[in-house]
């Protein structure tokens, strides 16, 4: 397993591919958007404010460097068995959690998205696009 950056460096290096990450992470962030964009009406149907779900997307990069989707998993592996997962794991559920967390804060009240991330990993993908219509349950 390789890192974007490392994979990145290499396509550089070896083939003369210039930023590769850029135009991976592009179509990454429009195959999961595409995905959201797919649970919107289920989650409108059966989710109330809250709730959230944690999911992995497996994607694959062709020679072209075109991005497809393998598979969704709604258990992806927490699993730091890899020099790549160890450096990626923690951080990424540490900003999961404060992501959640600053959704039910006083900071996030209200708010849809959070357009200014504290967070370094994550990006809304999902805004006034997504349009959820959010139930207060107290």
């Amino acid at each position: 397993l390789m890192s974007i950056e490392s994979l990145d460096q290499y396509l550089r290096e070896e083939y003369g591919i210039p930023a590769f990450r850029l135009n991976f992470w592009q179509q990454v962030k429009t195959i999961c958007t595409e995905v959201c964009l797919g649970m919107k009406e289920n989650i409108a149907e059966h989710c109330q404010l809250g709730m959230f779900e944690v999911f992995g997307l497996d994607v694959i990069v062709d020679a072209d460097q075109r991005v497809y989707l393998l598979e969704a998993n709604r258990d992806p592996s927490w699993v730091c068995d890899t020099p790549v997962k160890k450096a990626i794991i923690p951080d990424m559920v540490r900003e999961m959690l404060e992501l959640v967390l600053w959704a039910h804060s006083s900071e996030g009240k209200g708010k849809e998205a959070m357009l200014s991330s504290p967070m370094r990993g994550f990006e809304v993908l999902m805004d006034e696009a997504f349009d959820f219509q959010a139930v207060d349950v107290d």
